[in-house]
């Protein structure tokens, strides 16, 4: 007895065996041939079920078999050869082994929609990061608009890069608005995010 060796293959037809065939075992053995045919075609849909590279999120903490999870490990250009072969380089670092490649680091990441092309969010390579975008208040007294910009718990200064809505205005409290685009610079100020639930992402290999 053995196990039929499944190939990753589409069979165009199952042969059907005739009355006349010779009883033929082993693994090219005519009495086999069918349920070779159907396990190829098994491992052939079953492959194409889930692309290879998809991410998906996970409910639970433990990455499914032919799964792993995107936290930035460096793993086997080998193994993973299929993986490789559709992630390459993006996501690896100068000081990588040549044998190693790196899946994604979504951890505590929201994933966007890549701009290519689009010039939506222009200027973006596919796998790359953005820092958070902040929203900052100033404060009114009765002297005026303050230069000062604080959250609402006084909280230190952050780095930040895009564009960000400053409030401007007078002593009527009047205001007007403006973009400025802070690259790498420090501000008192609050992330904006929305409600969340944070689960674990993994990847297809």
């Amino acid at each position: 007895m053995a196990n039929i060796t499944e190939q990753e293959k589409w069979e165009d037809n199952v042969y059907e065996l005739a009355v006349t065939d010779d009883v033929i075992g082993g693994p090219d053995g005519v009495d086999n041939l069918p349920h070779k045919q159907l396990a190829n075609r098994t491992a052939y849909l079953r492959s194409r079920m889930v692309p290879v590279g998809t991410i998906i999120a996970l409910g639970g903490g433990t990455p499914p078999t032919g799964y792993l999870e995107c936290d930035g490990s460096a793993v086997s250009r080998v193994s993973y050869a299929a993986l490789f072969a559709v992630l390459g380089t993006t996501y690896s670092q100068t000081a990588d082994a040549a044998d190693k490649f790196r899946v994604p680091d979504l951890r505590g990441e929201f994933i966007r929609g890549w701009d290519h092309g689009r010039n939506a969010d222009k200027d973006r390579a596919r796998g790359s990061t953005q820092k958070a975008t902040r929203v900052y208040r100033r404060n009114y007294f009765p002297d005026g608009w303050q230069g000062a910009m604080y959250d609402r718990d006084h909280r230190a200064s952050a780095d930040i890069d895009g564009a960000i809505e400053v409030i401007s205005g007078g002593t009527t409290g009047r205001s007007n608005s403006a973009e400025l685009n802070v690259t790498g610079g420090k501000l008192d100020g609050v992330r904006v995010r929305p409600r969340n639930v944070a689960m674990m992402f993994v990847i297809k290999y």
